[in-house]
């Protein structure tokens, strides 16, 4: 694969970034939530559900609930990334002047 010539999350980064993980089974024993603690103390959920108790099963339960909180782990270390690429280029234009003719 090739690598990106842009700074870019990556699945690692993602990872990382998660230092504590819970799963939740609902009273309906249908429904599982997967809460993610970031390195920043900040928290993410994720759902799964089956339509009959019957049919539940908790590791695929756990699986699906994860890959939807994983999905906006992605979401927001993207967006931290761009806050710092946006900081960054903020401060490389301080002390820059424009020349007017």
């Amino acid at each position: 694969m090739d690598q990106p010539v842009a700074p870019s999350v990556t699945l690692a980064d993602v990872l990382n970034a998660i230092v504590n993980e819970t799963y939740t089974v609902l009273p309906n024993r249908r429904t599982t939530i997967c809460q993610l603690t970031l390195d920043n103390g900040f928290t993410v959920e994720g759902s799964s559900a089956c339509v009959s108790a019957e049919n539940f099963d908790p590791v695929k339960g756990n699986h699906y609930a994860r890959e939807k909180a994983l999905d906006k782990v992605w979401a927001h270390l993207g967006f931290r990334l761009a806050d710092q690429l946006h900081n960054a280029a903020q401060e490389a234009l301080k002390g820059t002047q424009v020349a007017y003719t």
